[in-house]
């Protein structure tokens, strides 16, 4: 015999949740012209002849069942009340074989999907309130939430600064880590101020500890030392790519219209950056909200077992907005110095590339629409991966609005590096458990097996070893066009 187990409160607390979270996706009715005052008029017409049907004998009846119908009304609420939740759980997921047939109509995500990506490739500015946040295994308790108020330039120039939570007042000092962090693409300069203030036992202000940081000569892109925020909208273009052989559906974004696109993934693996106790789980589903009026994607979210586990927001949305003339750089406070640094990087033009000995390896094909936005050298690079560093780097940046691509060789020679290893080591959110292996055909590389990883919120991203020449492709395309990039490579001289 089985032995039962005792309901308890967490269970209909952890019930409560999951069809929270649920009805929070719903997507709000999408009423017609007139709906309004033609349903006023139909309840006008209800109430007039209600009253001309008021007899005597049918007051008289009326009051007789009074009590009747109220003995029962409490169960007509529960009823009630089961079967809303029960219709939104049907119209968030939907029965299996059947059609659903009320709620605003699923269309085909594709056009939403190409508006969206067109919006990325033609955005010059955006300033944003940015929101990650992290939830545990019942989906009920974000175990990581970062907030982060951000302005971005299209030339890849970015800055963020950490939006801390509301002053307790009398409650005394709070708790923060606060870093305001900008690069600025024109000059290669990336700066950073940050400052952590502890609180102490009964409420007694704690010290406050601050550092800053000025480095030049910054890496123009990954797989290199990355400046600049977290947000990398190559990511938000994968899982857009990823979505659009899903369904698209109206809905609203902090009061204005939306498309809210889903589909559901592929097998998953856990993030490489989970404890060997706690791996994180798989993704089976993805959804991404798109404003209409913009086309920009505001948020991703990312499910397990229809728990949401991972959602990446982006709040009080301005694009296309004027900057102010000095958006990328800052002075810190009074009395903190910058600490300075060089990470080797130098600005150069293609013209200089091709004058070198041996010339320099080039893309001879991109996808439309990119020009190349900045070019760089670098004895060394920055990485944290001793592994990756290399050396003779040569580092091209292009750029389509929002959209970039970075493409890198250097000469690996010397180092104990397995051709396996991706160079492009931030946490994959959602990444397949393998990169497809796509051996190439022409070019410098022909001959070459090259590794490609495409996944939602994950940059899209390829690597490849030749004769002791490590090329990456990373940023904004899909695997077709990574691929390409890679079999045009040749030496220009």
């Amino acid at each position: 015999m089985i032995p039962s187990r005792r309901h308890t409160p967490s269970d209909d607390r952890h019930r409560d949740e999951v069809l929270g979270r649920r009805l929070e996706e719903l997507d709000d009715p999408q009423h017609g012209p007139g709906y309004w005052a033609a349903l006023g008029r139909r309840l006008e017409a209800a109430r007039a002849a209600e009253a001309s049907a008021e007899t005597p004998e049918h007051v008289s009846a009326s009051r007789k069942t009074l009590r009747l119908d109220r003995r029962r009304a409490w169960r007509l609420v529960a009823a009630g009340a089961a079967m809303a939740a029960a219709v939104a759980v049907v119209a968030l997921f939907g029965l299996p074989g059947v059609v659903e047939k009320t709620g605003p109509p699923a269309v085909e995500a594709e056009p939403v999907v190409a508006r969206a990506l067109r919006a990325l490739a033609s955005t010059r500015t955006l300033t944003a309130d940015y929101v990650s946040r992290e939830f545990d295994r019942t989906g009920s308790t974000a175990v990581s939430v970062e907030r982060f108020h951000i302005v971005m330039r299209a030339d890849g120039s970015s800055r963020a600064t950490t939006i801390l939570p509301p002053d307790n007042g009398d409650a005394g000092e709070t708790a923060y880590h606060f870093i305001d962090t900008a690069y600025d693409a024109g000059t290669g300069i990336h700066r950073i101020y940050q400052e952590t203030r502890s609180s102490e036992a009964g409420g007694q202000s704690g010290m406050a500890v601050s550092s800053a940081s000025k480095t030049v000569g910054c890496a123009i892109g990954e797989p290199d030392r990355e400046q600049g925020t977290t947000l990398k909208f190559a990511a938000f273009a994968a899982a857009l790519r990823t979505a659009r052989d899903g369904r698209a559906r109206a809905q609203t974004f902090e009061g204005r219209p939306a498309w809210i696109v889903s589909c559901r993934l592929t097998a998953t693996s856990a993030s490489p950056l989970a404890s060997d106790t706690q791996p994180a789980p798989p993704y089976d589903r993805l959804s991404v909200t798109i404003d209409k009026a913009t086309g920009m994607p505001v948020r991703v979210r990312l499910w397990s077992d229809d728990i949401l586990r991972v959602e990446r927001r982006l709040e009080n949305v301005v694009v296309n907005g004027a900057l102010p003339a000095h958006a990328f750089s800052f002075s810190p406070p009074l009395g903190v110095s910058f600490d300075r640094r060089d990470d080797g990087f130098r600005l150069t033009t293609l013209d200089k590339l091709r004058a070198r000995s041996g010339g320099a390896l080039l893309p001879g094909a991109l996808p439309a629409g990119y020009r190349l936005a900045v070019a760089a050298t670098a004895a060394r690079s920055p990485s944290l991966d001793r592994r990756l560093q290399g050396s003779s780097i040569t580092a091209l940046r292009y750029a389509r609005g929002f959209d970039a691509l970075t493409i890198t060789t250097r000469d690996v020679r010397g180092l104990r590096r397995p051709p396996e290893l991706d160079p492009f080591l931030y946490e994959w959110v959602g990444a397949p458990s393998r990169p497809d292996e796509v051996l190439l055909t022409s070019g410098a590389f022909a001959g070459a097996t090259a590794r490609v990883l495409v996944a939602p919120l994950t940059v899209p991203h390829l690597w490849v070893t030749r004769d002791g020449t490590l090329l990456t492709v990373g940023g904004a395309a899909g695997v077709n066009e990574l691929v390409a990039i890679a079999e045009s490579m040749e030496v220009e001289r």
